[in-house]
């Protein structure tokens, strides 16, 4: 992703909410939302669709997933050079 802030991340900031505070009473935790930013793990479709719920979809599946792919492209270039 290079220098680009994480949209989540953004969203957050946005908002004054910290990772704690967006996880708290949530169907997801802490390290998974912590993962998701770093782009890394794994993610059900579920924990996706839950996450992009928990920003009333301003931050889309299809933004998450998209920012996953740009993340592992960007992992995977580095370890080649």
């Amino acid at each position: 992703m290079g220098g680009m802030k994480h949209p989540l991340r953004a969203w957050l900031k946005s908002r004054d909410i910290s990772v704690t505070a967006f996880c708290e009473g949530r169907p997801f935790s802490y390290p998974t939302v912590y993962k998701l930013l770093k782009g890394e793990g794994t993610f059900s479709v579920d924990t996706l669709i839950e996450i992009a719920a928990a920003t009333d979809d301003d931050v889309s599946v299809s933004t998450l997933v998209d920012t996953l792919r740009e993340q592992r492209q960007g992992a995977q270039s580095e370890a080649a050079a």
